[in-house]
């Protein structure tokens, strides 16, 4: 995503889904992290983190948080997020997603 001319679609505090005009690559913004995501892989991944029953997948780390570890597209990159991070990530993604939907339509 070199060369890409973002547009965003949804964002938050912590976080920003945007897509490229050019190549249609979506790209995560979350804090210093990005993740390049081609458009199908981006909606399977979107798909599924919304389908997770988070409580099931809680764990308790040492520091006595309670966390989820996430799988991304790419192998050697996990999401580590609290509840409420969780959760926000999902209001971002969900809004990335009808955004999608609308542009798609257009």
């Amino acid at each position: 995503m070199s060369k890409c001319k973002p547009i965003i679609l949804s964002q938050g505090p912590q976080y920003c889904v945007s897509q490229c005009e050019d190549c249609q690559r979506v790209g995560l913004h979350y804090h210093h992290l990005m993740i390049g995501f081609e458009l199908r892989e981006f909606r399977q991944f979107t798909k599924q983190y919304l389908a997770l029953p988070l409580d099931r997948h809680l764990m308790l780390f040492p520091d006595g948080s309670e966390r989820i570890i996430l799988n991304t597209p790419h192998p050697d990159i996990q999401l580590n997020l609290t509840r409420q991070e969780f959760n926000q990530l999902a209001d971002l993604l969900q809004q990335a997603r009808l955004m999608l939907d609308v542009r798609e339509l257009i």
